[in-house]
């Protein structure tokens, strides 16, 4: 990816078991990235699900206390989207790792359900310098 362009991530679930909650914490590299927002994925039935985005703070590079619950009894075990995240890239080139970490998935019962992590990172290209044009004399 070129610097300077924004893109989304999506925090992906598939859950083998009904779920009911779900929060987690993402960190970034702020001097790559900048965090634009975080929105409700396509996960939680919007009607029937609380949705918190969390807080953004593109100083230290991190996103914490984004959570979801199902309000009332029952949940969904159907694979989404748990979140969408905006970032845009910086003017400088790197790789920024993505790590989730904090995470909690709870079923019906309340009780915490085990989570395998897949690791994300995005590579920005390092810009390539324009050339300034050399005036040629005229005769």
């Amino acid at each position: 990816m070129g610097t300077g362009q924004q893109f989304t991530v999506d925090v992906w679930i598939e859950p083998v078991v009904t779920t009911s909650a779900f929060q987690f914490d993402l960190s970034f590299d702020p001097t790559l990235l900048m965090a634009n927002s975080v929105s409700r994925g396509t996960f939680p039935p919007p009607s029937t699900w609380f949705f918190s985005a969390g807080n953004i703070n593109n100083t230290t590079g991190q996103i914490s206390d984004v959570y979801g619950f199902k309000m009332g009894s029952g949940g969904n075990s159907n694979p989404g989207s748990l979140a969408i995240i905006t970032f845009t890239s910086k003017y400088k080139g790197g790789t920024s790792y993505l790590p989730l970490y904090d995470v909690l998935v709870a079923n019906p019962d309340g009780l915490s359900l085990p989570v395998a992590l897949t690791d994300w990172h995005v590579t920005v290209e390092t810009p390539t310098p324009t050339p300034t044009p050399t005036p040629t004399p005229t005769p």
